[in-house]
């Protein structure tokens, strides 16, 4: 009798076994399952991200190159002397002033380099200068045009009580100062 029942026993023995083994495959698979949903619940903002980022691609470009040519109005480019960009500045500046129909009376320049950790040093024109107001306000609006950009710091001025322009227009005699921006070149 013992016989008898020893197949019955192995064949209970191996259904309890195959049960155990799905029972621990299955639990192992549902952890697996789980990882691999919060893995891909972490990678899917990064991918929308990416997704995002390549469909703008072109617009992200145009504004890099927008931002770019705003850059050369607002500064002089890297590798320029700064002396040379100071004395083309100033000759420019003379002669938008002389164009609108004033008088330089004397100009300088100076070039300050770049403090420590600023990307930008600064070239000063000083500027003496007479006219009548629609002169001074014409070479205003024509240096206003510069580009690079000419930024105005300090003005003086003062009615000239000697002489008077054509039609009764007082002469009005100005110091100014105008500033413009250069890139410095890595060190």
């Amino acid at each position: 009798m013992r016989a008898s029942w020893l197949p019955w026993f192995s064949v209970g023995t191996s259904i309890i076994l195959l049960l155990g083994l799905w029972l621990v495959g299955g639990l192992m698979f549902s952890q697996v399952e789980s990882a691999a949903e919060e893995s891909l619940s972490d990678l899917e903002p990064r991918h929308a991200r990416l997704a995002g980022l390549l469909d703008e691609q072109g617009r992200i470009l145009a504004d890099l190159e927008e931002q770019s040519r705003a850059v050369k109005d607002m500064v002089y480019p890297q590798g320029r002397d700064p002396n040379r960009i100071g004395a083309d500045l100033q000759q420019g500046i003379r002669g938008r002033v002389g164009d609108a129909g004033a008088e330089v009376r004397g100009s300088s320049v100076s070039v300050a380099q770049p403090e420590d950790g600023e990307p930008f040093g600064r070239i000063t024109v000083s500027l003496t200068m007479s006219g009548t107001l629609d002169a001074v306000r014409a070479a205003f609006f024509a240096i206003a045009e510069m580009r690079p950009v000419v930024y105005p710091v300090d003005a003086r001025m003062q009615a000239q009580s000697l002489g008077q322009a054509e039609e009764g227009d007082q002469v009005l005699s100005l110091e100014m100062r105008f500033e413009s921006l250069f890139l410095e070149g890595p060190k």
